[in-house]
């Protein structure tokens, strides 16, 4: 008789321990689930759709994104962006393509580690968007090789940048707004 409350003993511990493992177990689990479906191009493609709702709320544009592409970790690949005006129907910019490489485990310290960032075909049209500006203009291509951005200290930093086919205006209005005096300057470097 003692020998099988040992054994029943035994078992309800390794039970207990086994329901212990999973529950510590379990967050990761789910985690690296989420994760996984991060990189099915119909989960990447819903994700989009709703970060560009998003955006188009929060900017007062009509933000939209034609394709989206994340490959391992994360490089990220996104064609037809188009920005435009919600009010007036003006297109504010159209890039053919935007690419960003961005480094996994420095993202994890608070700090942005780009291996590149480029722009291909990129037309600009801001019209009224900035008070006192206009940009307007074309670029080929703009590409920004190994930069680094500490959010912590609020520091970036630009190893090598280089701009093709580019055509770009920048018209200055007078000065018709009043200034606003309650904005804080910028900390970043």
């Amino acid at each position: 008789l003692s020998l099988t409350c040992v054994g029943m003993e035994n078992q309800k511990r390794k039970y207990v321990g086994r329901v212990v493992a999973l529950m510590f177990a379990a967050p990761f689990v789910v985690f690296t689930a989420l994760l996984t479906l991060l990189y099915l191009p119909q989960v990447q493609h819903w994700a989009v759709e709703r970060a560009a709702r998003v955006a188009s709320d929060a900017t007062g544009m009509d933000i939209r994104v034609e394709r989206i592409r994340l490959a391992f970790p994360l490089d990220l690949a996104l064609r037809g962006v188009v920005a435009m005006d919600s009010l007036r129907g003006d297109t504010l910019a159209s890039v053919g393509e935007l690419r960003a490489g961005v480094a996994l485990w420095p993202l994890l310290r608070g700090e942005v580690e780009v291996d590149g960032i480029g722009l291909t075909d990129m037309v600009a049209h801001t019209g009224h968007l900035i008070p006192r500006a206009e940009i307007d203009g074309r670029i080929g291509q703009l590409r920004l090789r190994r930069g680094e951005v500490d959010l912590t200290r609020e520091e970036v930093e630009v190893r090598s940048l280089s701009l093709q086919g580019a055509d770009v205006s920048i018209v200055l209005r007078p000065d018709t707004v009043s200034q606003d005096s309650s904005s804080v300057p910028a900390q970043w470097k």
